[in-house]
C-alpha cells in the first residue's frame, strides 16, 4: 500500500459523532482556590457575573474562553420538604437560575459542582448527591447547567453505592 492509500483507508473507516463538542478542550474560569485559600473559599453572585463580564470585555469569550465554573463554594442546602439543592442564600439571594441565566445572556456555558458522596469535598458541610442523583439532575436541568463537575467525596463512595 502506498501513503496516499493507507490514508484514504483510514480516513474512510474513521468517524466522529460532530455535535460541536470536544473540538477543543473546555476553557475558562473555574472558582475553585480562584476566590480564596483552597478548601475556604466562598462564591457568591456578584462575583460570578462580574467574572463573566470579564470573559466578555476582556476578549477572552473570543478566543475560545467560554466556560464560567462554579465549584464547590455555592454551599448548597437541601430544602427540607422537597429535597432540592438550595443554593446558600446569603451568596445567592435570588437562586442558581438568575445567575446562570446572566451568564448564558452573555455567550457563556455554566457548569456546576456536586459530589457523588452524600457529602462534597469542601469541609464537608454540604450535601453530595448520593441518594438524589435524578433529583439533582432535573434541578441542574431547569437551572440550565450545561455542565456538572463531580467529585468522589463523603460517605457512600464507593462503587457498590452507585449500582
Amino acid at each position: 500500500l502506498t501513503m496516499a492509500a493507507l490514508a484514504a483507508a483510514l480516513a474512510t473507516a474513521v468517524s466522529a459523532y460532530n455535535n460541536g463538542m470536544g473540538e477543543r478542550p473546555p476553557m475558562g474560569w473555574q472558582t475553585w482556590c480562584s476566590v480564596g485559600e483552597c478548601g475556604e473559599d466562598h462564591c457568591f453572585d456578584g462575583q460570578i457575573r462580574a467574572m463573566a463580564d470579564t470573559l466578555v470585555l476582556s476578549g477572552m469569550k473570543d478566543l475560545g474562553y467560554d466556560w464560567v465554573v462554579l465549584d464547590d463554594c455555592w454551599h448548597p442546602t437541601r430544602d427540607n420538604a422537597t429535597a432540592e439543592l438550595v443554593p446558600y442564600p446569603r451568596f445567592f439571594p435570588d437562586g442558581m437560575k438568575p445567575v446562570i441565566d446572566y451568564v448564558h445572556s452573555l455567550g457563556l456555558k455554566f457548569g456546576l459542582y456536586t459530589s457523588v458522596g452524600d457529602r462534597t469535598c469542601h469541609g464537608g458541610w454540604s450535601p453530595g448527591s448520593f441518594g438524589h442523583y435524578e433529583r439533582d439532575a432535573r434541578t441542574f436541568a431547569a437551572w440550565g447547567v450545561d455542565y456538572v463537575k463531580i467529585d468522589y467525596c463523603g460517605s457512600h463512595d464507593s462503587v457498590e453505592g452507585h449500582r
